[in-house]
């Protein structure tokens, strides 16, 4: 009997909660479909990747495109070259990889390194199977020639989640944070993400105060303004939750709560895909691109954009969230054809 085909799975779960949550669904996703077929190793793609011999490889999700050449691709570009020396062209496949943060004026234009678009197109043409997450991802690409599959993100993929039923009762609501700095948002100005986050805490205190609030960090207390940030947030009477260095589903935050509003793309999606109402502020290109794939309720992040989700949220929006449930659902069914294309890959 043949010994089954060794592949190497490149994750970029670190420290965020939510590339733990990509990491650890996306894993699932694999053994669930193909673990008698192929023979998986997972290895963090974020320092030097020491791998002497594989089948293949498959880079798992998260926001890997960027414009300039991102870290973690360096390394993957240094072992595909080394294992190329090696044993000559070895396939890559990607796995519901997406487009990072940062503003681009257009399609055409996203990529500012010559070096991306030859690393992409070197991937691609190894396999012909370069799977996205969302719409925006797969626009980039088709401007440089790239033909990708809209997947979804393997996030999406939660194994519990035809059991699952709606919460009964909306008692409960996690904030989610982003990061400190500024953001430029597809169609808007410049503007600070700590101000806003200063008043999204204020502001859900005051329209929401007698439910249990909480508030999640996904890095964790990293920086002096996520410390600043959890000191407001205590002050305010609100829980606050460390959910770095693990999946956002092995946390409490999902069992704690009914209803998550905040810019984290993930712990959206970890909050749809526990039907619980999720309601996103969009922040970046990354947020822009998962609402033009899922519709979801949703405002800008900005001052005025709290405002509205607040009056939004304490609406029924039962009916949008039984969209979004459909959508899920078909990207499910996407992912699950997807395995079956990486197997015939890999087995021929």
């Amino acid at each position: 009997m043949n010994a089954k085909p060794k592949i190497t799975v490149l994750h970029g779960a670190s420290l965020n909660g939510g590339d733990f949550l990509i990491y650890r669904r996306g894993r699932d996703l694999l053994e669930k479909y193909l673990k008698d077929k192929l023979e998986f190793t997972y290895l963090p793609r974020f320092q030097e990747i020491e791998v002497d011999e594989t089948d293949g490889l498959i880079i798992l999700g998260g926001p890997i495109l960027t414009r300039k050449m991102h870290p973690q691709t360096m390394h993957i570009k240094k072992l595909i070259e080394k294992l190329e020396r090696k044993r000559g062209e070895i396939p890559v496949v990607t796995l519901g990889i997406g487009v990072s943060s940062a503003y681009s004026p257009s399609y055409k234009e996203y990529f500012t390194d010559e070096e991306s678009v030859r690393f992409w197109k070197r991937v691609y043409e190894s396999s012909k199977l370069v799977s996205v997450r969302d719409v925006e991802t797969k626009k980039v690409l088709e401007a440089y020639g790239i033909k990708p599959r809209l997947t979804g993100c393997p996030a999406l993929y939660n194994m519990e989640w035809e059991a699952m039923m709606p919460p009964k009762k909306i008692d409960s609501i996690l904030i989610s944070l982003p990061g400190s700095g500024r953001h430029k948002i597809w169609n808007l100005k410049h503007h600070s993400n700590t101000s806003v986050s200063y008043y999204l805490l204020k502001a859900i205190k005051r329209k929401m105060d007698g439910k249990k609030i909480g508030v999640a960090f996904q890095h964790g207390f990293n920086t002096k303004t996520m410390e600043k940030l959890e000191k407001l947030a205590g002050n305010l009477g609100m829980e606050t939750h460390d959910i770095s260095g693990k999946s956002i589903d092995e946390t409490e935050v999902l069992e704690g709560y009914s209803m998550h509003i905040g810019p984290r793309l993930h712990l959206h999606i970890a909050f749809l895909t526990s039907k619980k109402p999720s309601y996103l502020l969009d922040i970046d290109l990354r947020t822009h691109a998962f609402l033009n794939t899922i519709n979801t309720p949703h405002e800008s992040f900005t001052k005025k954009g709290v405002d509205n989700i607040l009056q939004l949220a304490s609406k029924d929006n039962s009916e949008a969230f039984k969209v979004a449930e459909s959508e899920i659902n078909r990207y499910r069914k996407e992912l699950e054809k997807y395995m079956a294309d990486i197997g015939s890959l890999f087995l021929k």
